[in-house]
């Protein structure tokens, strides 16, 4: 669902920033003792790294760079998907709301819209029945200034990446998420 999708890059957000091996916290323990003693620790924590970026990664739409420019801080992978802790409460808040609230398929997020329940402001769902195997359904979220969007194919919820490009609003950036899947005037709101 995604509110699992949320829970899980909150996580890996999480656990990105307290790896303890960014140039300022090196600094601090530069000493010679703490440097000989801890170097299989920093390499440990660096393949710790490279796995959480390929599990938020994985969580993504359409996102799998090849290589991603982060700064090294323990925000730098949060700074770079576009996301903080506000926007992770306000759309866990929002998920947790009637009518969203226990809602885990497409079909049951579309079937909200269709019903005209009452959804927070700035929402918005479409659904394309792309075969008969499954739908595509896309549902944005609006918190404060940013948005999100999520994308649920045969029954699979991710968070959707708006390009490859190296900024700061990959997952904010939602204007291109009906016209990449051909949501149109014939499409259901």
């Amino acid at each position: 669902s995604p509110m699992d999708v949320v829970l899980g890059l909150e996580v890996i957000l999480t656990d990105y920033s307290n790896l303890n091996m960014w140039e300022e916290d090196l600094e601090a323990n530069s000493h010679a003792s703490y440097r000989a003693k801890d170097v299989a620790q920093l390499e440990a924590r660096a393949v710790r790294r490279s796995v959480l970026l390929a599990l938020s990664f994985n969580h993504l739409c359409y996102f799998h760079p090849k290589m991603v420019t982060l700064e090294d801080s323990p925000q730098g992978l949060s700074v770079r998907l576009g996301v903080n802790q506000e926007l992770f409460t306000g759309l866990k808040e929002q998920l947790q709301q009637p009518p969203f609230a226990g809602l885990q398929s497409g079909a049951d997020f579309a079937a909200a819209f269709r019903r005209g329940q009452q959804v927070p402001e700035g929402a918005s769902c479409r659904s394309f029945q792309g075969s008969n195997a499954g739908a595509i359904v896309a549902l944005q979220l609006a918190v404060g200034e940013s948005k999100a969007a999520f994308v649920c194919m045969m029954g699979n919820w991710t968070m959707w990446a708006n390009c490859t490009k190296d900024n700061s609003q990959v997952l904010t950036e939602c204007s291109h998420v009906n016209k990449h899947f051909a949501f149109d005037a014939t499409t259901r709101e």
